[in-house]
C-alpha cells in the first residue's frame, strides 16, 4: 500500500538514538545522561517519540497499581500509583498545569499572563487547579481498567506533540520553543500512527473513542490558551495538556469499560 513506505520514511527520519533518549530524558525523571548536547533537529525529531515515553510511563503506573492491590486496597493502591506518576515525570506536567491555572484564569491582560507563567509561586487557582486534578487522577486510576493506566500517559503526550505542531509559540525563547523550532508534520503524523496503533492494541474501539475526545479536548483548550495568551502558547500550556488529556483519557476509558 502507498501509505507504507510514506510510514517507514517517517521513521527512519526521526529513528535517532539520541532523540529518543532526548525525549525519555526531558519526560520523566530517568536518568539517561546524553554524551553530547543534542543537535538542534534532534529536539524536533524527539517529539514523535513522545507517545512512546507515554507508554513506558503507563507500564509502570499500571504495574504499580497491581502489585500495590496485592497488599492495600484498591483506593490506597491508586493512590501509590498516582504518586509514583508524579515521581517518574518529576510533576514537570502537573507544574505547567498550575501555572496556567493561574495565568490564563486571572482577569489580567495578555502580557501580564505570560509574566505569571514565568513566575515561580503558585496562586490560589493553581491550588485550587491542583487539589482537583489530582483529586480526578485518584478517582479514575481507583476505577479505570490496567489498560487504560497504559493509554492515558500515551494519549496525553499525543496531545503535546498535537498542540507543539499545531499551535504558534508565544515567546522567543525557551525550552517549548526548541521542540516547536523545526518540527514538520512528518514527526507529528508519526506520533499519531504509533499513537493510533497502542490505542487500538490495547483497548480496541475505547482506545479510538478515548483519542478522538483527547483530540477534541486539545484543539479546545489549546485555542483558549492561544486566545489568553494573544499571540500564541508556552511550554507550560503543552505541560496543562499532557495533564488535562491524561484525565480526559481515563475518564472516557473508565466510562466505556
Amino acid at each position: 500500500m502507498r501509505w507504507q513506505p510514506l510510514i517507514l520514511r517517517m521513521f527512519l527520519k526521526s529513528f535517532n538514538l539520541a532523540a529518543i533518549l532526548l525525549a525519555v530524558q526531558f519526560l520523566t525523571r530517568i536518568p539517561l545522561p546524553l554524551r553530547h548536547k543534542p543537535a538542534e533537529e534532534v529536539w524536533a525529531h524527539s517529539v514523535a517519540w513522545f507517545p512512546v515515553v507515554g507508554l513506558l510511563i503507563g507500564l509502570l503506573v499500571a504495574g504499580a497499581r497491581y502489585l500495590a492491590s496485592w497488599f492495600w486496597p484498591v483506593e490506597l493502591a491508586a493512590a501509590l500509583s498516582v504518586a509514583l506518576w508524579a515521581i517518574v515525570t518529576g510533576s514537570l506536567h502537573l507544574d505547567g498545569f498550575v501555572d496556567c491555572c493561574d495565568a490564563l484564569v486571572a482577569v489580567v491582560p495578555a502580557q501580564r499572563r505570560l509574566e505569571i507563567l514565568r513566575d515561580v509561586h503558585v496562586g490560589t487557582y493553581g491550588l485550587v487547579g491542583a487539589i482537583v486534578l489530582l483529586l480526578l487522577k485518584w478517582l479514575a486510576v481507583s476505577k479505570a481498567p490496567w489498560s487504560a493506566l497504559v493509554i492515558a500517559p500515551i494519549i496525553g503526550r499525543w496531545a503535546m506533540a498535537y498542540v507543539i505542531w499545531r499551535f504558534p509559540y508565544a515567546r522567543s525563547d525557551g525550552l517549548g520553543k526548541m521542540f516547536k523550532d523545526g518540527l514538520t508534520w512528518q514527526e507529528f503524523l508519526l506520533a499519531s500512527f504509533m499513537t493510533l496503533g497502542l490505542a487500538l492494541a490495547f483497548m480496541r474501539w475505547q482506545g479510538l473513542i478515548a483519542l478522538a475526545g483527547s483530540w477534541l479536548a486539545a484543539w479546545l483548550s489549546a485555542r483558549w490558551a492561544h486566545k489568553q495568551l494573544g499571540t500564541g502558547i508556552t511550554g507550560d500550556v503543552y505541560g496543562m495538556e499532557c495533564e488535562v488529556n491524561e484525565i480526559v483519557a481515563l475518564l472516557i476509558l473508565g466510562a466505556l469499560h
